[in-house]
């Protein structure tokens, strides 16, 4: 992880720069959360006084959400340390994506 400037030989692609919202973890607006190319709408279904916000951490190996969006991502079947599903392979876990800035 590299703050300030990238790599251009390690890296292929557009690259896209965002805001940064909350200075002291390097939080972003998050626009959703897809599972399978599906929307969990984890935002659109928030409390109004939590901003949707994603932070990077290169220091962790798990993905922490705040009690709403695991309560979201429940209700939509997707696994979580309280919420376990048996899957026999990783593709049958499926595949997540992340947006951020509409991407």
């Amino acid at each position: 992880m590299t703050f300030g400037y990238y790599d251009k030989e390690k890296f292929k692609g557009e690259m896209n720069w965002n805001d940064v919202k909350y200075k002291y973890m390097y939080g972003v607006k998050l626009d959703d959360i897809l599972f399978n190319g599906k929307s969990t709408d984890v935002c659109k279904n928030r409390p109004e006084s939590k901003p949707c916000l994603i932070t990077f951490d290169s220091g962790t190996s798990l993905m922490s959400v705040p009690k709403f969006a695991t309560k979201n991502f429940v209700e939509h079947g997707i696994p979580t340390s309280n919420f376990v599903k048996k899957c026999k392979t990783a593709k049958e876990f499926g595949d997540m994506s992340l947006v951020i800035g509409g991407k």
